[in-house]
């Protein structure tokens, strides 16, 4: 008996049939490259280096997650450095430094005198920035279950004086019970007096073929690990940071 076969369709026993599936899907899950950025660097939205249309796009918001960003020197766009720490959460609560994070600021990021106010270079803001991280699919993917599986997921941070747009449009969907991702959002990156650009967000439409909305419940749940991968480590390292007790 061969114990091949090249029709790669062929039936086996539906148990099989269902666990070659699952391993299938963590396979593909260990080798699924990590999400690139989209860019909002000087008030325009991109992609790949290449401005979006209207500075808008049509887009399904799979998962938000808290992100903190602590950098020890101002940001040189010439030569971009990871952030020196850096805190990930999806619900906001007791987030720490991340373990790979180049300079740990402190144990906690509610102990963190990064967190103060008044501790920037401005003397105003806080020292740490506390932005959104959002992972997202094309409008595209609400086509099909198979559409979603096959989407290329973009992960865009939301400046932290732009989170407040974010936050309004998550509360007003929760007031209806609804999810961001059961939506079909516009994304918009406008100019703003006092801060340059604001990011802005609006429901376009709702998706309501079940089906679709099982598989982006599905995609969410593989792309949690892309979400919170860490930052390069800088290739210079830092001077030591003075000692901390913590």
């Amino acid at each position: 008996m061969n114990p091949t076969n090249t029709d790669l369709t062929a039936p086996l026993s539906n148990e099989w049939m269902q666990k070659l599936a699952d391993a299938a899907k963590q396979t593909a899950l260990a080798e699924r490259a990590a999400s690139n950025f989209f860019s909002t660097k000087g008030g325009t939205l991109s992609w790949n280096n290449m401005a979006l249309p209207g500075n808008k796009m049509e887009c399904i918001v799979l998962l938000s997650m808290h992100e903190n960003l602590y950098y020890k020197d101002k940001f040189d766009a010439s030569s971009p450095a990871s952030p020196a720490c850096y805190a990930f959460s999806f619900d906001g609560v007791d987030m720490a430094p991340h373990p790979e994070a180049d300079t740990p600021q402190a144990k906690g990021c509610n102990d963190c005198p990064n967190l103060k106010w008044g501790t920037s270079d401005n003397g105003r803001g806080k020292a740490c920035r506390e932005t959104r991280r959002l992972c997202l699919l094309p409008a595209s993917a609400a086509a099909s279950p198979q559409a979603v599986a096959a989407a290329e997921a973009g992960l865009l941070r939301v400046p932290i004086t732009s989170v407040k747009f974010w936050a309004a449009m998550v509360n007003k969907l929760s007031t209806l019970q609804l999810p961001p991702f059961a939506m079909i959002t516009e994304v918009s990156v406008h100019v703003d007096p006092k801060t340059m650009f604001r990011v802005e967000f609006a429901v376009k439409r709702a998706i309501t073929d079940e089906d679709v909305l099982g598989a982006l419940m599905n995609r969410m749940n593989s792309e949690r690990n892309n979400m919170s991968m860490a930052y390069p480590k800088n290739t210079t390292p830092e001077a030591p940071a003075a000692p901390r007790k913590f």
